[in-house]
């Protein structure tokens, strides 16, 4: 229960930030009180990443996450490893190694999430999979498919919020391949930014997309505004309290 409520306090936005906090700490807690179990590595890791938004302290929690992979390695159980991939490799490792090493880890992460039934970090391990290809520079055509067939899984599963933040992505990849008429306007095949109805997550990555095809079709002054005045503290960057 308490693994599900801190994914939920993280999604649902600031003002539940704490709560996040606080179910984290409390799964330390019983790991250092009662010893290791299947969820262990998965609270230590995102213990790591908690360091990095409330502190900003990059070396702490990169040596959280270190201690939390070991942990993953030590256990017999699968349980809980895409939870511990999902929060290392998205929120720590990228700031140590190159981003070329995420896409095989992501996709481990998938594996085993759909092995042991965690469908939701499972597709949130698919999701950033197809992020990370992007980023490293995979040909368009090819993500572009791989946003069609993750985006039928997530839905097959019933994993919305992941399916929602990819097809924001799927739009942007359609505008770069002129498979669409607009350019920074996210609507198309994939979505249609008039008519969706955003939750802070997703609304928050629309941002940062929105942000992204400002830049890349030259409307820079339209990506300033969106950074500056429509940006989600929570989810765009780093606040110390």
């Amino acid at each position: 229960f308490l693994s599900r409520l801190n994914v939920w306090c993280y999604l649902a936005g600031e003002k539940f930030i704490y709560l996040n906090l606080l179910t984290t700490t409390k799964q330390v807690q019983m790991m250092l009180s009662y010893g290791l179990f299947e969820w262990s590595a998965a609270s230590l890791s995102t213990l790591g990443s908690l360091s990095l938004w409330v502190m900003g302290d990059v070396d702490t929690a990169y040596h959280i996450g270190e201690r939390a992979l070991q942990i993953q390695e030590r256990c017999e159980s699968e349980a809980g490893k895409a939870t511990t991939f999902a929060s290392f490799y998205v929120f720590l490792f990228h700031h140590m190694k190159p981003l070329q090493s995420l896409s095989k880890l992501f996709l481990e992460g998938y594996q085993s999430g759909m092995r042991t039934g965690d469908k939701a970090m499972s597709m949130w391990c698919l999701y950033f999979y197809v992020i990370v290809i992007y980023m490293t520079g995979k040909p368009l055509k090819v993500i572009e498919e791989q946003c069609q067939a993750s985006i039928t899984q997530m839905v097959e599963l019933k994993e919305e919020d992941q399916a929602s933040c990819l097809r924001i992505s799927w739009q942007l990849y359609l505008n770069l391949m002129g498979s669409s008429n607009n350019t920074v306007e996210l609507s198309g095949k994939a979505m249609d930014e008039m008519e969706v109805v955003f939750t802070p997550a997703t609304h928050a990555y629309f941002i940062i997309v929105k942000t992204i095809a400002s830049t890349l079709f030259g409307r820079y002054e339209l990506g300033a505004h969106l950074a500056i005045e429509k940006g989600d503290q929570q989810y765009l960057k780093t606040e110390e309290p």
